[in-house]
């Protein structure tokens, strides 16, 4: 509740969605965190956090490599530079080959 809060007095921050994505997580509603990361990346489609968050929700907790490829995509255009998003990038690549 107090994550809603927080993002009801500041719309533009995207620090409530990730706590809520993460209660969502913890409950096994992984459909409402998914929608939750969704929604960060799309409230700041030039955040490359957004993107990587998402990503790892999709390779780590959904379970979904190609899925966290498409995504990290983003955050890699954003930043190439990004460790955390080379090791999601690397990580779906390794897993998609049945690697890891």
């Amino acid at each position: 509740d107090k994550a809603k809060d927080a993002h009801s007095i500041n719309p533009a921050s995207v620090r409530p969605l990730w706590a809520q994505a993460g209660v969502a997580v913890a409950q096994k509603n992984l459909h409402q965190a998914e929608v939750l990361y969704q929604r960060a990346v799309f409230d700041q489609p030039s955040n490359p956090e957004a993107w990587i968050r998402l990503a790892e929700f999709e390779l780590y907790r959904n379970n979904q490599p190609q899925r966290a490829l498409n995504v990290i995509g983003g955050a890699l255009y954003l930043d190439p530079r990004s460790a955390p998003a080379q090791t999601v990038f690397f990580d779906a690549r390794r897993k998609l080959r049945g690697e890891i």
